[in-house]
């Protein structure tokens, strides 16, 4: 009321007091470590008798950024903005088939041990089924498989992928929420999420959660990335996904994904870097958890 008024009498208001910055960042990151963290990611390297790549599974609602967060990390692995997965957010899902990406190195023809798979958006009404997501991360969607919002795909469909082998089937699974949508998920979209969390734990398929535009959610992060760590809006915005999906504060990361730039920016690298690594570790760490149960060969 008192700013309206002021708007009214034409005069200048009282000046809205900007968010500080936290003397210590709440989480340590080594921002002028681009160059090794691209290192070790182009030296790593899976077993030969292992698996051929980590499967990484994204999934969350629809305009969250999951086929941003391709883009992203394939832009910083090829040292230039790149776009091979189609990415628009205007609400409603870009992605309506379930597409596996490979992500190539600097060097051309040659690609990193470990790929992507994007999935329709989850909606209010409408969007992917639960059920997909399930078998997905089960290694039964066939690439190409086309989402159907009214419907999963039934057993004796022709597009199932009746023996997944190791190579099918998800190694880890990443939620990918904006973090500028006040209170994150909606209730019925939460609902499903937490529907495929519960199916992921049963599986045995470790998770992580990515936070998108946090540069839109914080006007710190906004100011600068270096920021992200010392931004209280941000922790607790992490701490929000946390008690709705029940995902480890330590398996969630804040990213800005790349949508408008034209050149790479070094500080939102090593934010895609740091949460790429543990992606990588996670889903690596399974692999050879499932190896000694005697899960796989």
């Amino acid at each position: 009321m008192e700013e309206l008024l002021w708007m009214f009498l034409g005069t200048p208001g009282p000046a809205i007091e900007k968010p500080k910055p936290l003397k210590e960042a709440w989480r340590i990151i080594n921002w002028g470590d681009r160059e090794k963290e691209l290192g070790w990611l182009n030296l790593f390297a899976l077993k030969k008798d292992t698996k051929k790549h980590l499967r990484i599974l994204l999934y969350g609602p629809a305009g969250s950024g999951k086929s941003s967060f391709i883009n992203s990390v394939d832009s910083v692995c090829q040292n230039r903005i790149t776009c091979s997965a189609p990415a628009f957010f205007n609400g409603i899902s870009f992605t309506v088939t379930y597409k596996t990406y490979q992500i190539e190195k600097e060097v051309e023809g040659q690609y990193h041990p470990f790929v992507f798979n994007d999935v329709m958006g989850l909606e209010s009404k409408g969007g992917v089924c639960e059920e997909d997501i399930k078998h997905a991360m089960q290694g039964h969607l066939k690439e190409g498989y086309k989402f159907n919002a009214a419907s999963a795909f039934c057993p004796s469909d022709e597009r199932l992928n009746k023996k997944p082998d190791i190579n099918d089937k998800a190694d880890i699974l990443v939620c990918v929420v904006r973090a500028d949508t006040g209170t994150l998920l909606k209730n019925d979209t939460l609902a499903k999420m937490k529907l495929i969390t519960v199916a992921a734990r049963d599986y045995g398929i470790p998770q992580m959660a990515i936070l998108t535009a946090i540069d839109e959610a914080c006007p710190l992060v906004k100011e600068s990335i270096q920021n992200v760590y010392k931004s209280e809006h941000i922790k607790r915005m992490m701490k929000h996904l946390q008690s709705q999906l029940g995902i480890p504060l330590t398996n969630i990361f804040p990213v800005k994904n790349y949508h408008e730039e034209i050149a790479l920016n070094a500080d939102i690298d090593m934010l895609i870097l740091s949460a790429l690594r543990q992606i990588i570790q996670i889903a690596k760490d399974q692999v050879k958890r499932a190896q000694k149960e005697g899960v796989v060969d």
